[in-house]
């Protein structure tokens, strides 16, 4: 009987063992869910981000798409008016301005030179591919109108010779 009892004894002392065993992983295992479902939270507050930046970016890139378009489209009209054959041209944008410049020149304004344009130049797939270098935009307050109005056209009068300016640029 004493021997019974001291194995009653043994076995309860392992049952206890156990019991906290089992508690113990009860208790980890219900950390560690709850560190999933926050880490899961996270993940998904930052996909939800991610998606509503992804988003935005698309929508980005979609307007600047549709502005590059508009701005070839113009490129293509006003080469087309100026004579140009864009595909046929090195600088396409160069080339336009030089005309554009000649002919306002030529319709009676005199422009305030700015810097010349530098070509760069780019390998690209083997080929040399020439860009015009960045230009200031054009600014009309540097227009100088021969006869002190923009929409007059008749009764030029000759510049003074200080309203002449040369345009020493090299191309």
């Amino acid at each position: 009987m004493e021997r019974l009892r001291g194995r009653v004894h043994q076995l309860e002392e392992v049952r206890a063992r156990q019991a906290k065993k089992i508690a113990d992983l009860k208790s980890d295992v219900d950390h560690t869910e709850v560190e999933v479902s926050q880490r899961l939270m996270q993940s998904d507050g930052a996909v939800q981000t991610l998606s509503n930046d992804l988003r935005s970016v698309r929508s980005a890139l979609d307007d600047m798409s549709r502005r590059e378009r508009q701005l070839l489209d113009l490129r293509q009209v006003v080469a087309r008016m100026l004579g140009l054959d864009i595909a046929n041209v090195a600088i396409p944008d160069y080339e336009i301005i030089a005309r554009l410049e000649k002919l306002v020149a030529n319709q009676g304004l005199v422009h305030v030179p700015h810097p010349p344009v530098q070509p760069s130049h780019r390998s690209w797939a083997g080929q040399q591919v020439q860009e015009a270098a960045f230009r200031p935009p054009f600014d009309d307050s540097k227009i100088v109108y021969r006869n002190g109005s923009p929409t007059r056209r008749y009764r030029y009068a000759s510049p003074s010779p200080s309203l002449r300016k040369k345009d020493n640029r090299s191309y």
